[in-house]
């Protein structure tokens, strides 16, 4: 019965660790920070042969716009595509699509 109370305790605790760990990874988009040009960015250790360099400038509203994809590649070369967004209304995805 002691062992009981022991294994109840003691997955109530785990059970609170793993809530209080939990944490909301949404975030909003700041529409006034996204206007610019963005690189993309590789983890520690990657060899990039290239880069993928993205410009967004917003239009009317500013929940919308126009985005340059620019891609360099060693072995293929340079590609330029031409794309829109819009950003959701609760700030949290960003959707580029082709017009």
């Amino acid at each position: 019965m002691k062992d009981m109370k022991i294994w109840r305790v003691v997955f109530v605790m785990l059970a609170t660790l793993i809530l209080v760990s939990c944490s909301s990874d949404d975030e909003d988009y700041q529409i006034d920070q996204l206007a610019g040009t963005w690189l993309q960015v590789y983890d520690e250790g990657v060899v990039a042969e290239g880069y993928v360099k993205y410009t967004f400038t917003p239009g009317v509203p500013s929940t919308s716009g126009h985005c340059t994809i620019h891609v360099f590649d060693v072995f293929a070369g340079d590609t330029t595509i031409q794309r829109s967004y819009v950003i959701s209304d609760d700030n949290r995805r960003l959707l580029i699509f082709e017009d």
